[in-house]
């Protein structure tokens, strides 16, 4: 436990104080206290005022309470050297940290869009409302698939011919060729859409320069 000494402000630990008086003195259940020992209770750490600048223990303060509690100041986190200024080191730091940021949106940006693509749909399908599974990417290409076959039938005149689609919930949907491609349609035209609005997320996150513009771009983050 870290304690300090009132009158000197030294502070230690209890375990290496007692060890010192053991060697002369007996030792109590108050010896600490009678000696001017006091626990240091443990106080959170300050978040730093910028990204430039560092928090450090620095001993200990009495709170409003009159208990010794962890003091902390804050500090620069860079300073001149031989080999750079304190200003071309911020500059660094602060091109890092957005570089850094902007990866992390990327990636979830990126994890985003592939979660709302693989998500199955519910459209009328022909008529009534039937949940369309889209959860792999093999679901994607079996759907394309299915829709280029359709395609090829329309152009071939035979869009009123009948075709079976197996659902989500494992419904067996009886509609016309055109029918089905009108559904598979809508939902590539859902999907599209998803992609674009995540591709012009990832631009803005790729243009921004600032902390503030990535703190913009998190606040209208899609839904």
């Amino acid at each position: 436990m870290k304690i300090i000494n009132t009158d000197t402000l030294e502070i230690s630990t209890d375990r290496a104080v007692l060890a010192v008086i053991k060697k002369t003195t007996s030792i109590g259940p108050n010896t600490l206290a009678e000696l001017g020992w006091q626990p240091v209770l443990a106080a959170p750490k300050p978040t730093p005022s910028t990204n430039l600048k560092t928090v450090t223990s620095n001993g200990a303060t009495q709170d409003a309470k009159g208990n010794w509690v962890d003091a902390y100041t804050e500090r620069d986190m860079f300073s001149d050297d031989d080999e750079s200024t304190k200003a071309e080191k911020e500059t660094d730091h602060l091109a890092t940290l957005l570089s850094d940021r902007k990866k992390v949106l990327i990636t979830k940006c990126k994890a985003d869009r592939d979660t709302k693509i693989m998500t199955s749909e519910t459209i009328p399908f022909p008529v009534a409302k039937h949940k369309i599974k889209i959860e792999k990417e093999v679901d994607v290409r079996n759907l394309m698939a299915k829709l280029s076959a359709a395609t090829a039938i329309i152009q071939a005149g035979g869009g009123e011919g009948s075709y079976t689609y197996t659902t989500a919930d494992k419904t067996q949907v009886t509609m016309t060729v055109q029918e089905f491609s009108t559904a598979a349609l809508t939902i590539m035209g859902i999907k599209d859409a998803i992609f674009y609005v995540y591709q012009d997320l990832r631009a803005l996150i790729e243009a921004a320069t600032t902390e503030s513009a990535l703190d913009e771009i998190e606040g209208d983050w899609p839904s």
